[in-house]
């Protein structure tokens, strides 16, 4: 039964994005590299944050003597994806410019926002501080018996291996663009997308793409607006 009732939800969502696939499609989000030195030491704390977080999650729920290294690597390498459930961090954050500082702020857990160009932003200087040394720091919690691990992996992390909080933050030009609003996604939709991820590999899904619930059910003709907040007037 339950094999059939995963086959009928593929099969369901699969002719969900067919509808929905005659919508014309959002431009994609480039990151703001020139924002990136604004905001590395505060991505680089959140981030030393979200895997100490994520490495207790994964030893609480592992057996001691089954916890591996890779383990704990396979996680790590995840963690700059806004679209793995260990980018959470990511996306529950937003850019805000106070006084001369660009601040990377929490807007609190499982409130999600669309993944845009100060998205993307965080995701780039997550992807400079985490890419070249995932197995490095997988190692280094592995291996770390420090009492206070996220204060340990963040001096490591941050002053010692990159030196993303090592100088002094520039202030912002006084000419600089202000920032996009953050926008708050619904737990289901971000849900939806990760599923549709994972469906990716199977037969007949390999080109498809994520849409939001509203546009799913645009595509079939049933609207889906109005429980959406215009807050543009």
């Amino acid at each position: 039964r339950r094999a059939v009732t995963t086959i009928a939800a593929s099969i369901a969502i699969a002719g969900l994005v067919a509808c929905a696939d005659a919508k014309p499609s959002k431009p994609i989000a480039r990151a703001v590299k020139s924002d990136v030195k604004f905001i590395k030491c505060e991505v680089c704390e959140h981030l030393a944050d979200a895997v100490t977080q994520e490495y207790a999650a994964l030893r609480e729920e592992t057996p001691e003597k089954k916890l591996t290294e890779t383990m704990v690597i396979e996680k790590i390498e995840k963690m700059c994806d806004p679209s793995a459930k260990e980018g959470d961090w990511i996306i529950t954050k937003d850019l805000q410019e106070k006084g001369s500082r660009l601040r990377v702020v929490d807007m609190g857990k499982e409130n999600y926002g669309e993944c845009g160009k100060e998205c993307k932003t965080i995701v780039k200087a997550c992807e400079d501080i985490l890419g070249p040394r995932d197995t490095d720091v997988g190692e280094f919690l592995y291996t770390s018996n420090a009492g206070d691990l996220r204060g340990a992996l963040r001096e490591w992390l941050c002053e010692e291996e990159t030196n993303s909080c090592g100088g002094k933050i520039p202030p912002l030009p006084s000419d600089r663009p202000k920032g996009e609003k953050f926008k708050k996604r619904d737990k289901k939709d971000v849900e939806m997308e990760r599923l549709m991820a994972g469906m990716k590999g199977m037969p007949g899904m390999g080109g498809a793409q994520m849409f939001s619930r509203d546009q799913m059910m645009g595509g079939m003709g049933m609207g889906g607006d109005d429980d959406d907040d215009d807050d543009d007037e």
